[in-house]
């Protein structure tokens, strides 16, 4: 999987992508998009801690970024937020965490993104474009693992950063308000 960098520079450059204006100020835009991207991480922790489900089940589902978005947005509505072009960014910074994880290499035959849940049926691209974080067990100790992370959040600065920077650039259409 991506590390937390990767997901972060996906979700701004899609929620940027979107079009969406949320505030005229691009940072907040940058943080909130920045969230959703590594949502499915947090969110799957979270359903493993407290339901003992696989992270990468539920949380990394279209079924889960239907829901997680129509939720969201729907929260926004109570903040003043126009409910469809919120959808429409939520879904995008989100999206883009299942896109990303998608487009590392698989550690084992039939793994993959399970974004038919709860069909157990894995999804990914053969493309070493961004590569597999290793567990940190079977890394050589933490060490091992924080160099490995490291470089991994490099290649993915460089890869997805520009992407993210151009996408700053692109202006506005659609107010959320």
């Amino acid at each position: 999987m991506p590390t937390p960098i990767g997901h972060s520079l996906a979700g701004y450059a899609a929620a940027k992508l979107t079009r969406v204006r949320v505030s005229r100020d691009d940072r907040v835009l940058f943080l909130y998009a920045g969230l959703l991207g590594i949502l499915p991480d947090l969110l799957g922790l979270v359903l493993g801690v407290v339901a003992h489900v696989p992270v990468h089940g539920f949380s990394h589902s279209l079924v889960a970024l239907v829901l997680v978005s129509t939720l969201l947005a729907g929260g926004a509505t109570r903040s003043g937020f126009r409910f469809w072009p919120i959808l429409l960014l939520v879904a995008a910074a989100y999206g883009s965490h299942l896109f990303a994880d998608l487009l590392r290499p698989e550690p084992t035959a039939g793994a993959g993104e399970q974004l038919l849940w709860p069909l157990h049926v894995g999804y990914g691209l053969v493309h070493n474009i961004l590569p597999h974080v290793p567990d940190r067990a079977g890394a050589g100790g933490t060490l091992a693992w924080l160099r490995i992370v490291g470089g991994l959040g490099v290649r993915e600065i460089l890869v997805l950063g520009p992407v993210a920077f151009a996408a700053h650039f692109i202006p506005p259409r659609i107010s959320a308000r």
